[in-house]
């Protein structure tokens, strides 16, 4: 009876019968080496994966597709007129140019799941924001709209990305009067 995942298999001690020398080359046969190896074998996979590496998922695969992590962006409270473009990351400063806020991912993988909150807007135009990687646009997108307060979401598109890549955010803000300010924002990487 199995006793992983509640405890590390504990084998008994194996030998072969008095006289009998283990030869690799007799695969017909089984000797007690062969048990030992594969027993070492789980034990060392047991021991690497922990007891219940499930955990409350409902296999190991599952648990492993839900590691992901979520980035905060550090949107700019201060506001941003109409007519204007800024770029932002994870600092709550807003550059002028790409380049000046770029930042490198660390590892592949996919990033998806926008989530920008406004604080405060009276733009009489609508804002949108977007990532950019390697300083292209990508479909990771969502528009604020004039005068709107609400959660924006972009839950249907994702990007992937190579480790070195440079990621940035863009905001455009629309409109002929008014100023937005971003109470915070977040998006999630899952890396591969």
């Amino acid at each position: 009876m199995a006793t992983y995942p509640s405890g590390v298999y504990d084998p008994r001690t194996k030998e072969n019968k008095d006289g009998i020398i283990y030869d690799e080359a007799k695969t017909k046969v089984l000797f007690a080496e062969d048990l030992i190896n594969l027993d070492d074998e789980v034990v060392a996979i047991e021991k690497e994966l922990g007891t219940n590496p499930k955990g409350s998922f409902s296999d190991v695969k599952t648990r492993l597709e839900s590691i992901k992590s979520i980035i905060f962006l550090g949107l700019t409270e201060y506001g941003i007129d109409f007519g204007n473009t800024k770029y932002f990351w994870t600092t709550r400063y807003a550059g002028n140019t790409l380049d000046y806020v770029k930042y490198p991912i660390p590892a592949a993988g996919k990033i998806k799941n926008l989530y920008v909150k406004p604080s405060w807007n009276d733009c009489n135009g609508s804002t949108t924001i977007t990532l950019y990687k390697n300083g292209g646009a990508t479909a990771l997108t969502l528009t604020i709209n004039s005068s709107s307060t609400a959660l924006a979401t972009d839950t249907t598109h994702e990007v992937s990305v190579s480790a070195g890549d440079y990621l940035v955010m863009k905001i455009e803000v629309g409109g002929t009067s008014g100023a937005i300010g971003i109470a915070g924002g977040s998006i999630e990487f899952i890396p591969s």
